[in-house]
């Protein structure tokens, strides 16, 4: 995404929402938001892998309680 970043801002295109972690759309979600010649809001994303230390701890979470009605 940065390299789309810096190809976008290269080539004059309006950038919206620089390169960022959009942790609200899923963990590891990295994207860049920009606006096409008509206007409208475009989106470049990826997921980046979790590191592995961070697999591993989340792994070992315990799983939530569970309600008992």
């Amino acid at each position: 995404m940065d390299t789309l970043h810096a190809h976008l801002e290269k080539h004059d295109v309006k950038v919206v929402d620089p390169p960022a972690d959009y942790p609200e759309y899923g963990e590891g979600y990295y994207a860049v938001f920009f606006l096409d010649p008509d206007g409208l809001k475009l989106e470049g994303m990826v997921f980046k892998p979790l590191r592995k230390a961070a697999r591993k701890a989340k792994a070992k979470r315990p799983p939530p309680p569970t309600s008992r009605t």
